[in-house]
């Protein structure tokens, strides 16, 4: 069985990871500021911070995978088979991401966030 091609593997992989990163930002809402745009900006933390944690996120995984990518010379159904699933999890975060600003409420949502994240992290 010959190897599938790498440069379709890559091409797809980056558009994953680019329309993911898209998505989080368009879930950035613009305020209804009747008072201070700042103000108002500075009430919407919960969605900056969930943008920045997952931009992050996406983007170590993006790198660690462009580390990987460019090391082979090709892949084989079971190699694009996992990539898959790791794209899978990577196109899952801008869900999650807003799934986390809407339900995470409270004094210390800031180190909940944070230790969530870092938790995540270290399972890719």
């Amino acid at each position: 069985m010959r190897p599938l091609p790498l440069d379709r593997f890559k091409a797809f992989s980056d558009g994953v990871f680019a329309i993911a990163i898209t998505l989080l930002a368009l879930e950035l809402t613009v305020p209804v500021a009747t008072e201070g745009l700042l103000a108002a900006l500075v009430e919407q933390w919960q969605e900056f911070l969930g943008y920045f944690l997952s931009f992050v996120f996406i983007g170590g995984v993006w790198l660690a995978h462009a580390r990987m990518t460019s090391l082979m010379k090709g892949g084989d159904a079971a190699v694009f088979g996992v990539n898959l699933l790791m794209l899978l999890f990577v196109g899952l975060l801008p869900f999650t991401t807003s799934l986390m600003v809407t339900y995470m409420t409270g004094p210390d949502v800031a180190a909940r966030c944070t230790a969530s994240t870092c938790c995540s992290r270290r399972c890719c």
